[in-house]
């Protein structure tokens, strides 16, 4: 029986040894793209806006472009 029981938490050990360090990077690398992905998004709305007051804004031509 003991040797089962050594057996069992021997395979036990071995597949949390296995598996918890590559969910702990999962976890790891979801919360970095969900980081990115924010940032990207920000970026994009600024550029966004950016862009759209610019395209509102009146354009004054240099008098040097009706010579």
């Amino acid at each position: 029986m003991a040797q089962e029981v050594r057996g069992y938490v021997e395979t036990v050990l071995n597949s949390l040894g296995a598996n918890v360090p590559k969910a702990v990077v999962m976890c790891q690398v979801e919360k970095a793209k969900e980081c990115m992905l924010n940032k990207l998004s920000s970026s994009i709305r600024s550029f966004m806006v950016q862009y759209t007051n610019w395209m509102r804004s009146p354009k004054i031509p240099k008098t040097s472009e009706y010579l």
